[in-house]
């Protein structure tokens, strides 16, 4: 099974957190292939982002977060299954957009 996943953020001093990059490096050690995405990318359209993942093609399992406080993670408010066939193709495709702009860190970038 190929496992994609990008991670979008919102500061670029995420890119130097040990935390982050540790998660990064976690992914990368279980063969999942992953990119990283700034919100200053034209490409992403701050109110189209949603975190959501698409299983096999045929369901979309979307999830909305409140808006985080202080340094706090962001609370799920809203989980929704989708299998509407039109809705999944558009978030596949919506995917493969941000998977083309998306850029991998080099492991000169990621501490061991």
């Amino acid at each position: 099974v190929r496992i994609r996943r990008i991670f979008i953020f919102d500061r670029p001093e995420v890119l130097e957190d040990l935390n982050f990059l540790e998660v990064y490096r976690k992914h990368q050690s279980f063969g999942i292939e992953v990119r990283v995405l700034g919100l200053a990318n034209p490409m992403v359209r701050f109110t189209s982002v949603v975190d959501f993942v698409v299983f096999d093609g045929v369901v979309s399992y979307e999830t909305t977060s409140a808006t985080s406080v202080r340094d706090r993670p962001p609370l799920i408010v809203q989980t929704r299954l989708i299998r509407e066939p039109g809705w999944v193709r558009d978030r596949i495709h919506r995917f493969e957009e941000l998977w083309e702009q998306g850029e991998e860190l080099g492991s000169a970038e990621i501490p061991a």
